[in-house]
């Protein structure tokens, strides 16, 4: 394992990557993933929270828990779920239930970004309603492809 050495202080690679990965997840909730153009005059950007917040406020609540539930809760669960191993803590005892825990994660992973690809689609109405993808979706797609990343060093570790 590579160490980054800081004083007293160690980190390793897999530790600076959680961090990266943390902060483009936390970006991707309040950076605006697409601007929805109605009519070429009104404009409605989203962020990941304020489309959870405008689902519950419109009382959509199974729609509020199926996207919060992937688009937030499940990949920041899958992040602390991640934080013993990439920073070196070891939990031998409970190691295996993680890594297993992590494996089922992994199946479900890339379901977030599947539901925000089909809001997208769904939205999208030729002329009348335009779409345009905004960079909080690409920093949403690169924090779910590098906590796969980062759950599958922790699955090769295991084996080893």
């Amino acid at each position: 394992m590579i160490k980054l050495g800081f004083g007293e202080s160690r980190l390793s690679a897999l530790g600076i990557a959680w961090w990266i990965t943390l902060i483009v997840l936390l970006l991707a909730w309040f950076t605006p993933l697409f601007t929805v153009r109605r009519f070429w005059i009104f404009n409605n950007t989203v962020t990941m929270l304020g489309g959870l917040g405008q689902l519950f406020a419109a009382g959509e609540y199974l729609l509020f828990v199926l996207i919060g539930s992937f688009s937030v809760l499940f990949p920041l669960a899958k992040m602390l779920a991640l934080f013993p191993r990439c920073h070196g803590i070891d939990l031998r005892p409970a190691a295996g239930i993680w890594v297993r825990r992590l494996n089922a994660m992994g199946h479900w992973s890339m379901l977030d970004v599947f539901v925000v690809a089909i809001l997208v689609v769904v939205i999208k109405l030729g002329d009348v309603v335009r779409i345009e993808i905004r960079y909080g979706l690409y920093l949403f797609a690169a924090a779910v492809i590098f906590s796969m990343l980062l759950a599958k060093t922790q699955r090769i570790e295991q084996h080893e």
